[in-house]
């Protein structure tokens, strides 16, 4: 699952439920990404096609945003946090599971485009939300040998800081069971 060169997270608007459907090359489907809104920051239950759990990204309460991802076995791989401060788009920068940062990220709400760096090799991934149409989808493309999970991680992470109040302001009823 967390091989492949491209990734897509298609966002579904007419379910009840958050549900997002995590596509490969070619859109073949790698899995599911259920959104779970029972806390101050929702939690993302990664699947693979069989619906068992490969991953989950939970948010924490600090006092910056901060997202923890963890393995099936409840083991921390990495976390994703957003800078407060920013004069110019949004800066991110993602830590593995001993806290040493492996990746930064920094994009704009404006131009829906994310580019990631890892400190010393350059741009590993690129993020693109594409976003005029019936339902959102996002463009991963992995550019350099890099833990796709915590890219995936963080193009969650981005969804949810960044562009959650777009859906809220779509017209026609909340069908999606969200806030």
């Amino acid at each position: 699952m967390f091989q492949q060169p491209y990734y897509r997270i298609d966002q579904k608007i007419l379910v009840l439920k958050d549900t997002y459907k995590l596509r490969g090359p070619n859109k073949v489907e790698l899995g599911l990404i259920r959104r779970k809104v029972l806390r101050l920051f929702s939690t993302f239950d990664i699947e693979d096609t069989t619906g068992a759990q490969v991953a989950r990204v939970q948010g924490e309460l600090s006092l910056r945003p901060s997202f923890e991802v963890t393995d099936t076995s409840g083991q921390k791989v990495g976390s994703v946090h957003r800078r407060i401060v920013v004069l110019y788009g949004s800066k991110y920068w993602v830590e593995d599971g001993n806290g040493t940062t492996r990746y930064k990220a920094r994009g704009g709400f404006w131009h829906h485009t994310y580019r990631v760096k890892e400190p010393g090799r350059g741009k590993v991934a690129k993020i693109h939300l594409k976003w005029l149409r019936i339902a959102d989808h996002y463009d991963i493309e992995i550019l350099q040998d890099c833990d796709r999970l915590l890219v995936l991680a963080l193009s969650l992470v981005i969804d949810q800081l960044e562009h959650e109040g777009r859906r809220q302001h779509r017209v026609g009823p909340d069908l999606t069971g969200g806030n």
